[in-house]
């Protein structure tokens, strides 16, 4: 059964104008987040929810949230729970240090984990999740090559 979090549901009535259709397949959507849990058809009858939220592409369409309580009453209640929010905790081990790195382009903070005995880095920016290389990992390899006896 899936879980819905009572807070992040909106509902999203589909107004794109769509060229050569007679009748426009817009649909209202029910959604948590960015994931659509449910939908009505052609924007009336009763809603249809789906066994685990989907993602809903709005890329090239058009949509207005409406405030609809009578819908919101529909959606069921055991399916509303509260979700506590996660933090990423970072929990060192003994070969591992951890270095806050500032960027110097973007007012942001990244975490670069440095193995001691491996010699090895990762970086949480998104160029080393593509090149697994970047600026913040090559200044944390750096000073720890200096700071060797």
């Amino acid at each position: 059964m899936p879980c819905y979090n009572s807070d992040m549901i909106t509902i999203l009535k589909e107004t794109t104008e769509w060229r050569d259709v007679a009748v426009p397949p817009n649909h209202i959507y029910i959604m948590q987040g960015s994931k659509a849990i449910g939908y009505l058809r052609w924007c009336k009858g009763d809603p249809i929810f789906f066994d685990t939220p989907l993602p809903l592409n709005k890329r090239y369409r058009k949509f207005v949230e409406i405030k609809d309580s009578k819908l919101l009453s529909k959606v069921p209640k055991e399916n509303f729970i509260e979700e506590p929010e996660k933090k990423q905790e970072v929990k060192p081990s003994a070969n591992l240090r951890i270095f806050k790195v500032k960027s110097k382009a973007k007012n942001k903070e990244y975490l670069v984990e440095y193995n001691t005995v491996g010699k090895y880095v990762t970086c949480n920016c998104v160029g080393f999740g593509f090149r697994r290389k970047c600026k913040h990992s090559d200044y944390v390899l750096k000073i720890n090559e200096l700071q060797r006896p």
